[in-house]
């Protein structure tokens, strides 16, 4: 988790920074940044400043969205991640995606990263999001003509496939981005044990290689997806 998301999903760490914005106190660098969060949501610092704690439901979601956005801030900042996050904002752009549509797919990747993996709270995996904002950037640019050649690609040049796993596999290119943009997860995963139990791991480790290979993931995203689906 970016230690940002963890410091503002504190109650007190949060509303502490709004009362010092308030009264025009000076604040840190990470304040800075949820000042920013919470004066593009300002019905969400309200809520917060209003509230005596994280205990209602409004309260909670507030907290959740502006901590996440401070360290989307944050790292928008950061010279290790300026040029991902340029390249991909103009390919998302080119094709015909709003800022509204940007960023909560980069927010999505800060969740992820934050609630979906198994290392610890209190790190923060940068290279894996610096990855998921990578991979967007490719993924911008498919249609539904990219995917059936890529479809086509896999069933010709993988040989070493049954026929089931290599139909499941296939068929996974007619549902991708079926509802919008995003990147693979271990919903893609659980879907096609769904339609294949019997799926193995060299089986699994063919169709991921592949994937990655056409850079619908990064390596670390197809370790993370590899180890979560072979788990008994």
């Amino acid at each position: 988790m970016h230690p940002i998301t963890a410091r503002f999903l504190s109650f007190s760490s949060s509303k502490k920074t709004l009362l010092l914005l308030q009264k025009g106190m000076p604040v840190d660098e990470e304040e800075l940044c949820f000042a920013e969060a919470a004066a593009g949501r300002p019905e969400m610092a309200k809520l917060i400043l209003e509230s005596k704690s994280n205990k209602p439901e409004g309260v909670q979601r507030a907290l959740f969205w502006l901590s996440l956005k401070a360290a989307l801030i944050s790292l928008k900042q950061n010279p290790a991640f300026v040029s991902a996050f340029s390249e991909t904002e103009a390919a998302l752009l080119a094709e015909g995606a709003t800022a509204e549509h940007i960023e909560p797919l980069f927010l999505s990747c800060l969740f992820e990263e934050a609630y979906e993996s198994e290392h610890d709270f209190s790190e923060f995996n940068a290279a894996f999001v610096l990855e998921s904002i990578q991979t967007l950037s490719h993924l911008a640019s498919l249609s539904a003509d990219k995917l059936e050649n890529l479809k086509l690609d896999f069933e010709k040049n993988t040989k070493t496939l049954l026929a089931a796993p290599l139909n499941t596999f296939g068929g996974f290119f007619d549902g991708f981005l079926e509802e919008g943009l995003e990147l693979l997860s271990e919903k893609h995963i659980e879907e096609l044990y769904i339609k294949s139990p019997s799926i193995d791991e060299t089986e699994l480790s063919v169709w991921l290689d592949f994937l990655e290979a056409q850079k619908i993931i990064g390596p670390l995203r197809k370790q993370k997806l590899k180890s979560k689906a072979l788990q008994p």
